[in-house]
């Protein structure tokens, strides 16, 4: 019995979801849509809606954030790594962690705090969403411009001269958000 009652039930909302739309004008020349036909009624064709899907959320609305991989390319060195090539600190100390940004073109500005100061030949790779941002840049201060509103996930990565990775920030999440209107 409950198979039954089951099989209408998934019946009459398969037929609601095929339901026709007419478009007619009333006596007061208002225009009014209805699934019920009228005399002088027009069938109007609905087409199947735009939907948009952000990069960075799953099919739920969930944050999906795709961090930089922890574990390091196996790359052969020419030179072997000393002491003189590695960093105490790396951390991106702007913005801070969970900082929600306003800003109406999705700008914003990172700094990474790097200890002993950048030294020469190395450079900072900023990655947004686990995605590689511009080129290897040899400051650590960087200017982002077109972050769409939502939640991402910032982390910067230093190489020396060959390309190796030799120091990792840990990840920092941001939340971007359009200005609010402040209303009296």
């Amino acid at each position: 019995m409950r198979r039954i009652v089951t099989l209408i039930i998934v019946l009459l909302l398969a037929v609601t979801c095929f339901a026709e739309v007419y478009q007619w004008r009333d006596a007061d020349g208002n225009i009014v849509f209805s699934d019920k036909p009228v005399r002088g009624a027009k069938r109007i064709t609905i087409r199947k809606p735009q939907v948009y899907s952000s990069d960075n959320k799953t099919q739920n609305g969930a944050p999906l954030i795709a961090p930089v991989p922890k574990e390091r390319p196996k790359v052969r060195r020419l030179y072997p790594t000393t002491d003189a090539n590695t960093y105490k600190r790396v951390a991106i100390t702007k913005p801070r962690q969970q900082e929600t940004i306003r800003d109406s073109l999705g700008r914003i500005q990172v700094t990474v705090d790097v200890e002993p100061p950048l030294k020469e030949g190395n450079q900072i790779i900023l990655y947004l969403d686990g995605n590689r941002i511009g080129l290897p840049h040899p400051t650590n201060r960087f200017s982002i411009q077109g972050i769409h509103r939502g939640t991402h996930a910032l982390q910067a990565v230093i190489i020396d001269e060959f390309g190796t990775e030799i120091g990792r920030s840990d990840t920092t999440i941001i939340y971007m958000q359009p200005p609010r209107i402040q209303r009296r």
